[in-house]
């Protein structure tokens, strides 16, 4: 049996690994926050100014920069600046070849253009507090698509964002709320967290979120979420079309279409995940994937 000073050394011991590692998952959170600072705005970026930005002493900076620079991360382009590095390029081409939303999106495009005339697709994933363009497709001269792979936008407007938004569970809408109530205030979602609360309600009740001409784009626009095997939001598919032909488009049957495509992602995904077809060559996939149901 242990005695009292061995199980005091024992809980001195837990004590220390946990602190220990709180330390490195800290440590680690603050490494990769470097990399959120890189942007078209400002692609280039020197220790120093990574230090002074984010709070760090140069020493520490210098470290991260260091290990993200071995990993491929970052990339010494001379004169003290780094840039995003070439590891990320292939990660991209990784994720746009294997990735189960990605494939599922590819599949299921070109069948609903195939029932929209005029406007486009656009894929969209969710990532943090907002969401990112994976894929899109558009029919010729019809409609300016701004939405090309890996540009980001709000959560907080448009219906690809909103019917995202809409199947969010409880906590991180609380703090999606705390962190960000100016812009929920001004996309019109509520200006306190009981009103916030019934817009998303709102939102989730109508299953295909439909809007006109947000971030000043001259298209309307239908969503509807996708989901991952877990029964968890992880995108949404939306039909986008010029704005002058809302008076005159089947909303009805259009809200069908990208719901029953959504529908469709979501089989997809899950037959994907199942079927561990995404460590497959990608031009196996639909092989290994069972027969689509009616």
């Amino acid at each position: 049996m242990a005695s009292q000073d061995e199980d005091a050394q024992i809980d001195a011991d837990e004590k220390d690994e946990a602190a220990e590692t709180v330390a490195q998952g800290s440590s680690l959170k603050r490494m990769l926050s470097i990399l959120e600072l890189f942007s078209i705005e400002k692609p280039a970026w020197t220790i120093e100014d990574i230090a002074s930005t984010s709070g760090f002493t140069l020493s520490s900076a210098y470290r991260y920069v260091r290990e993200l620079a071995n990993a491929g991360l970052l990339t010494s382009v001379g004169r003290g600046q780094y840039v995003l590095g070439t590891r990320i390029i292939e990660l991209d081409r990784q994720i746009s070849l294997c990735d189960p939303v990605e494939q599922a999106g590819r599949a299921v495009v070109p069948e609903v253009m195939s029932q929209v005339e005029q406007g486009g697709v656009i894929i969209c994933a969710l990532r943090g507090d907002h969401m990112v363009a994976l894929y899109s497709d558009k029919h010729p001269q019809t409609l300016s698509l701004s939405r090309e792979r890996g540009r980001t936008a709000s959560l907080f407007r448009g219906a690809p964002a909103k019917a995202m938004l809409a199947h969010l569970p409880r906590r991180r809408l609380s703090k999606l709320y705390l962190d960000n109530q100016d812009e929920i205030a001004s996309a019109g979602l509520g200006e306190r967290w009981p009103d916030f609360q019934k817009s998303v309600s709102k939102l989730r009740k109508s299953k295909v979120v439909i809007t006109r001409r947000d971030f000043g784009m001259p298209y309307f626009a239908l969503g509807a979420p996708v989901f991952d095997g877990d029964n968890k939001v992880v995108a949404s598919i939306s039909i986008l079309i010029p704005d002058e032909l809302y008076a005159t488009s089947p909303l009805d049957a259009l809200s069908d279409i990208v719901l029953a495509a959504a529908q469709k992602m979501t089989d997809r995904i899950s037959a994907l995940v199942a079927a561990d077809v995404y460590s497959i060559a990608p031009s196996r996939m639909d092989d290994a994937l069972p027969p689509p149901t009616a």
